[in-house]
């Protein structure tokens, strides 16, 4: 059985701030991290790989940097993790 979760990185929401002429979110100097609910799909994938002997793969969408979050969710336990980084998406 393969497992694979989407997951996506996301701005610390601790520490977000917002330009109060255009509304948008500051994104200088905010720590990005693993969606937390992404997270928790990532650890029921590896609770059903250790009981049932799956294999988890986690995918995510974005610029260089969301390689980070894919390396997270392997020392997590991921088997595979894959980087969709490309404008046209």
């Amino acid at each position: 059985m393969k497992i694979i979760v989407l997951a996506k990185q996301v701005p610390d929401v601790n520490q977000i701030k917002f330009d109060p002429a255009t509304g948008r979110i500051i994104r200088d100097n905010v720590p990005l991290n693993m969606n937390s609910f992404d997270r928790r799909a990532v650890e029921e994938g590896i609770r059903i790989k250790e009981k049932m002997g799956a294999e988890v793969e986690v995918v995510s969408m974005g610029p260089p940097q969301a390689r980070a979050i894919l390396e997270e969710a392997i020392r997590m336990g991921a088997d595979r993790a894959f980087l969709i980084s490309d404008r046209k998406f």
